[in-house]
């Protein structure tokens, strides 16, 4: 039965969900936190670009010093390929990064959501990274010439390494997400109560 208590809740929990939306845009500097999360999303870029420059400088040099068969050749030519991937990656996201600084907080609080969502799935994908490597370098064990079983080695090691590298660059960029959004949920709530007197109260 819908009574005056439950009328009287019912006004109360929607009156207190309109001050918390007012207060939430009203009070945080939304525009500079949303400006420190497209910071941290470009610097994140910028070290996925570093780390693919890296590769190809170094493993580049050694292939251009002659290293033309072995382990170490499919090593390092393996990572060349994948970091053309990442490069393409890092650079687009850069390109076409969206300079959305004047979100709202549900807004904000999505875009923050959806990006600590998608660092965490690439944690899962990474750790695949490493398990492909450890049985392709296990593979190499079984085959029966000397150029497949070097192929599967080089191969194996490189994506230990890359998917390494991911694995820790996915996971601290979640955690340097996480813990930039938190400002969003650590807004203390206080509800006092008096006689025919409700009052809630925000602390900033």
């Amino acid at each position: 039965m819908f009574t005056k208590k439950s009328a009287f809740l019912s006004v109360f929990f929607f009156a207190l969900f309109i001050n918390y939306s007012f207060a939430q845009e009203n009070k945080i500097d939304l525009p500079q936190i949303n400006k420190e999360r497209l910071s941290l999303q470009k610097n994140s870029m910028y070290v996925l670009g570093g780390w693919s420059v890296a590769n190809f400088a170094y493993s580049g040099a050694t292939l251009a010093a002659g290293v033309n068969n072995g382990e170490d050749k499919y090593f390092h030519q393996f990572n060349i390929y994948w970091n053309t991937v990442n490069f393409a990656l890092a650079g687009s996201s850069l390109l076409f990064a969206k300079k959305d600084t004047d979100l709202n907080y549900a807004e904000t609080l999505k875009a923050y959501h959806s990006t600590e969502s998608l660092f965490l799935l690439n944690t899962g994908i990474d750790v695949g990274y490493m398990a492909a490597g450890l049985y392709l370098r296990e593979r190499a064990k079984t085959e029966t010439t000397i150029k497949n079983t070097n192929r599967f080695l080089g191969y194996g090691k490189s994506l230990i390494l890359q998917g390494g590298f991911l694995f820790v660059f996915d996971l601290t960029a979640y955690f340097l997400n996480k813990r930039q959004s938190k400002i969003l949920y650590d807004i203390p709530v206080s509800l006092s109560l008096a006689p025919n007197q409700m009052r809630v109260t925000y602390t900033f």
